[in-house]
């Protein structure tokens, strides 16, 4: 049954193959994010800064559009080895820039790292129980990747960008998991090992050789072109994905005008409606969720002083060279701390 939803899939969508199978280093270790970013300059260093407390060893920031001006915000980054900068303009029309740009960062960079991440600027990984995401990858070496859902945020009342932080400022989001009937709420962002990922099909799934999903959700189910839109495959309880998919009112407006991150110059009359349906689906019923305020003190800390982060990253990165020399075990998920069994959420309390 995945074999024949795989061929479904392929007949209708154009995949992007890699030439080979990327060669592993023999050191590689950490995990690396990659994003394509277009006018983000006022929210990419929360971004970086918060990514870098939850264990991201680098970024590698696919500009679309003026890479002036993303450099000038990132320089100190630059500087010290953690973000990598690419300006990347459309090369073809039949496929996405951002899809072409995730296959580029698994052929060139992938083979550095034993986990390579795939988000937008406008989503926040991090791992509910564990320190960093590294150690709560640690449970789930004896798979190629892992399916994280998303979790929908909308305005939160704003209807022009406040002050402040994005991860403080919006808390209201769509229930999870959502009903089947908002199925369009639950998509999957993907972490995978980029030396077993040979095509992709999008920026939410890769494929391995034998053509199956390379990623499975964190009870090790692989889903499929059907499943993925189940409610009962949506589980969260180590990872959490927060998608602040408008922000203000005033910016999802702005959004809906500039046309795609993804494909600048396209028509934006099918994703208007899409993002019109989500925005809509986001606001018909929130609950309040400050989950990641666990991280917020030392994000807080970290953006108050410009060389905080840079500077730990140095340590940081002494650590994990020392970590990385011993042999990575597989096989079995280890668990270095409790986990509850079930989901991490009480019962929502939803706001109609």
């Amino acid at each position: 049954m995945q074999r024949f939803w795989t061929q479904i899939e392929r007949k209708l969508h154009k995949f992007v193959e890699l030439p080979e199978l990327v060669e592993p280093d023999p050191g590689r270790f950490g995990l690396a994010l990659v994003c394509i970013a277009k006018n983000e300059e006022k929210y990419i260093r929360e971004w970086v800064e918060f990514h870098a407390i939850v264990g991201v060893r680098h970024f590698y920031i696919y500009v679309n559009d003026n890479p002036l001006r993303m450099q000038a915000v990132l320089q100190k980054y630059i500087d010290v080895g953690l973000v990598s900068l690419i300006p990347w303009q459309n090369l073809t029309t039949a496929l996405a820039p951002q899809t072409l740009a995730y296959a580029h960062a698994l052929a060139n960079f992938g083979h550095q790292y034993r986990w390579m991440g795939f988000i937008d600027v406008d989503e926040f990984l991090f791992p509910m129980y564990h320190n960093t995401l590294d150690e709560a990858l640690a449970l789930f070496l004896d798979v190629p990747g892992v399916s994280i859902p998303w979790h929908m945020f909308g305005p939160s009342g704003h209807d022009t960008p406040p002050e402040g932080l994005v991860t403080e400022n919006y808390t209201k989001r769509a229930p999870f998991p959502p009903r089947l009937i908002d199925y369009p709420l639950l998509q999957y962002k993907s972490i995978v090992d980029p030396c077993a990922v040979k095509s992709m099909k999008n920026s939410h799934w890769f494929y391995l050789p034998c053509g199956q999903r390379a990623s499975v959700n964190e009870q090790g189910h692989r889903l499929s072109t059907v499943s993925e839109h189940f409610p009962s495959r949506a589980v969260s309880n180590l990872f959490r994905l927060n998608h602040y998919f408008t922000r203000s009112k005033q910016e999802i407006q702005a959004k809906l005008m500039s046309g795609r991150a993804d494909r600048p110059g396209a028509p934006i009359g099918a994703k208007t409606k899409r993002t019109k349906k989500l925005w809509r689906l986001v606001e018909k019923q929130t609950v309040e969720d400050t989950a990641i305020f666990r991280f917020l003190p030392k994000l807080k800390s970290a953006l108050g002083d410009n060389l905080s982060v840079v500077a730990e990253k140095r340590d940081y990165h002494n650590r994990r060279e020392q970590i990385a020399r011993a042999p990575l075990h597989s096989g079995h998920r280890q668990n270095p701390l409790p986990v509850p069994a079930k989901s991490n959420y009480p019962e929502e309390t939803v706001e109609a």
